[in-house]
């Protein structure tokens, strides 16, 4: 009976390696078919065996979406690079997949755009008295830019602060929080002291 025991144990090991063996193969084998096309054909050796099949297709399938991802990430990138360029041109007669990776990136530099512009008028609003439009070839550009100028509140705070103590009469003196308003702080110091 032991004997039979181990023949069975031995074979048992054989032949669960020689189909592991077969489902290496058979995925590699679908993983290099997907590598080179889209559809599916399953060779006949792997097509009666279930395990097999399901390992070629899943071979199959791995590469499928590794290309699917690679051209993703480029029409994402391509989406990218236009929306810093301002650029909007999306690809034609693509499958939608990639046409909504290139809008995403195309979004992400647009934002990316927008927020640049955006702190450039917020900024500016520190030293200028009136706002004055920006010097910019991108009208989009300069609708972003005056957003952040009249988004600044803390202009607000400063020109306050500038015209409470020029009202009291004492020396001109501007903190530290409102150096960066500097001309805004001084002129409305100005303006309250002449009410003193």
């Amino acid at each position: 009976k032991q004997g039979y025991t181990d023949g069975y144990n031995k074979g048992y090991e054989e032949g669960k390696k020689k189909i592991e063996s077969e489902k290496t193969k058979a995925s590699n084998e679908g993983y290099t078919l997907g590598k080179k096309r889209e559809n599916i054909e399953i060779p006949e050796m792997y097509a009666s065996h279930p395990s097999l099949k399901k390992a070629f297709e899943d071979g199959f399938n791995k590469a499928v979406n590794e290309r699917v991802e690679a051209k993703k990430e480029e029409y994402f990138s391509l989406g990218y690079n236009d929306g810093k360029k301002d650029k909007h041109s999306p690809p034609q007669d693509l499958e939608e997949v990639y046409v909504e990776a290139y809008k995403e990136g195309y979004s992400k530099a647009q934002q990316e755009l927008k927020d640049t512009y955006f702190k450039q008028g917020y900024e500016a609003a520190f030293t200028m008295l009136e706002f004055e439009e920006p010097n910019l070839n991108n009208d989009k550009f300069g609708e972003w830019y005056k957003e952040g100028f009249f988004s600044n509140r803390e202009v607000e705070e400063i020109k306050n602060a500038g015209f409470s103590l020029g009202k009291t009469g004492e020396p001109l003196n501007i903190p530290e929080e409102y150096k960066k308003g500097q001309v805004i702080f001084k002129h409305y110091y100005e303006v309250g002291y002449k009410e003193y």
